[in-house]
C-alpha cells in the first residue's frame, strides 16, 4: 500500500511539472515564432553558455565547443553562466579568453537575474537532455536572437538532432551550426595541470580510488568500500591505491585508508583541490569510479577508465566514458518499482572481467 501510494505521489508531481512547462513553453514560444524564418547564423559574436546548475562534467564537455568557436573564430566573445567555482577553474584551463559571469546556483537563482541581459546575445546554447520550468524562463528571459538546443522544445530555434548522444558530440555540433561548417573533434580538450605534487610515488601499477557520485545512490558507503577494496587487493594484490581527496569526505577516507594500513592504499595528505585530482589521473594506470565528473576528467587526460553506471542506456550513452581504453560496469537503477538501486550493487564477477580485459 506504501509504496503504490509513493508511486501515485510521483505521478502527480511529474505530471504537475509538466503541465508547467508545457504551458510556459507554449506562451513564451509563440514570441519566438517570427524568428525561425529569419535565422542568421552569419553574423554570430555574441554566445551565451548556461552552466548555472555547477556541473562540472557537463562544463568539461562544453569546453569542446569552446575550443572550437576559439581556435576557428576567434572574434566571436564567449560568455559563460556559472555558479560553480570548480566549473570556472577548469574552464579557465582551457580558455584564457571566456568571460565568466557568476551566478547563484540555479536552486537560488531568480530568471529576472537574466533579464539585465535581454537581447544581448547572439545566441544561446542550452545542451541538456530535459528542459525544467526554470530553465525556459531564463531562456525567455535571455532573450536572445537564437536559442539553440537539445531537447525537443519549441522554445529552440535550431534543436540539434536527437541521433547526437553523447553530450561530447553535441557539443561539436552546436559550434559547426554556430560557425556554419563541419567540425571534426575526436578528443576533449585537455586542462593545464598547473601543479606538481612530486611526493606521490607511482612506482607500481597505480589505481586512482573516487567512491563519491552525485548522490547517495551513487557513492559507496564506508562498509561497501571496505568491501570493494578487500576483493581489489585479493584479485590484484600488486597494485597500489591512491584514494582521490574529496571535500566533505577527508575523514572517511582517512578511516578507510587506516584499516588497510599494512596494504597498498594511500591517501594524499594535502587538501582536495583539482589540480591534485588532475596530477593524480595524469600519473595513473588506471581510474576507478562511479562519478560522471570524474569519468569526464579522465576522458580529458585519456587515463583509462573503469566506471560504474546505473543502467540507463540512454544516459550512458550521454555520458560514457571517452578514453581510449575504457570500460563500464551496470547496476540496476531501481531495485524494484519504487525503490533505487545503489552503485555498491554491481556484479564484482562482472568487473574482474571488464578490468583484466583491459589488459592494464
Amino acid at each position: 500500500m506504501f509504496n503504490k501510494l509513493k508511486l501515485v505521489t510521483r505521478y502527480l508531481r511529474d505530471e504537475s511539472r509538466r503541465l508547467k512547462i508545457l504551458y510556459f513553453t507554449v506562451l513564451f514560444s509563440r514570441k519566438r515564432k517570427k524568428n525561425r524564418n529569419n535565422i542568421d547564423l552569419s553574423s554570430v559574436k555574441k554566445v551565451a553558455l548556461l552552466r548555472y546548475d555547477g556541473k562540472l562534467g557537463d562544463a568539461i564537455m562544453m569546453c569542446s565547443l569552446i575550443d572550437i568557436i576559439e581556435r576557428n573564430s576567434p572574434d566571436i566573445e564567449l560568455t559563460l553562466f556559472s555558479s560553480s567555482t570548480l566549473v570556472n577553474e577548469w574552464v579557465k584551463k582551457i580558455s584564457g579568453k571566456i568571460k565568466i559571469i557568476e551566478c547563484e546556483h540555479k536552486k537560488k537563482l531568480s530568471p529576472d537575474f537574466f533579464g539585465k541581459f535581454s537581447n544581448y546575445f547572439d545566441v544561446v546554447v542550452e545542451l541538456k537532455h530535459s528542459l525544467d520550468l526554470k530553465d525556459i524562463k531564463i531562456l525567455h528571459s535571455l532573450n536572445s536572437k537564437i536559442n539553440i538546443g537539445y531537447a525537443k522544445n519549441s522554445i529552440f530555434d535550431i534543436v540539434i538532432p536527437g541521433e547526437f548522444k553523447s553530450s561530447r558530440d553535441r557539443q561539436i555540433k552546436a559550434a559547426s551550426i554556430i560557425l556554419g561548417k563541419d567540425i571534426i573533434l575526436t578528443r576533449i580538450p585537455p586542462p593545464k595541470i598547473d601543479k606538481d605534487f612530486d611526493f606521490i610515488e607511482f612506482e607500481r601499477k597505480t589505481i586512482a580510488f573516487n567512491l563519491f557520485g552525485a548522490n547517495k545512490y551513487r557513492s559507496f558507503t564506508f562498509d561497501s568500500a571496505v568491501k570493494l577494496i578487500n576483493n581489489w587487493l585479493a584479485e590484484w594484490p600488486d597494485e597500489k591505491i591512491i584514494l582521490i581527496p574529496v571535500p566533505g569526505k577527508i575523514e572517511f577516507l582517512a578511516k578507510l585508508e587506516s584499516i588497510f594500513s599494512n596494504k597498498n592504499v594511500f591517501l594524499p595528505k594535502q587538501d582536495p583541490s583539482l589540480d591534485l585530482s588532475l596530477f593524480i589521473l595524469s600519473k595513473c594506470d588506471l581510474c576507478f569510479t562511479p562519478d560522471t565528473s570524474v569519468v569526464h576528467m579522465a576522458s580529458a587526460l585519456n587515463t583509462p577508465t573503469l566506471a560504474i553506471y546505473h543502467d540507463n542506456i540512454a544516459n550512458y550513452e550521454g555520458w560514457k566514458p571517452l578514453s581510449d581504453n575504457s570500460r563500464t560496469v551496470f547496476y540496476k537503477e531501481m531495485a524494484n518499482e519504487v525503490d533505487r538501486g545503489y552503485v555498491s550493487d554491481f556484479d564484482w564477477h562482472q568487473l574482474v572481467l571488464a578490468k583484466n580485459d583491459m589488459k592494464i
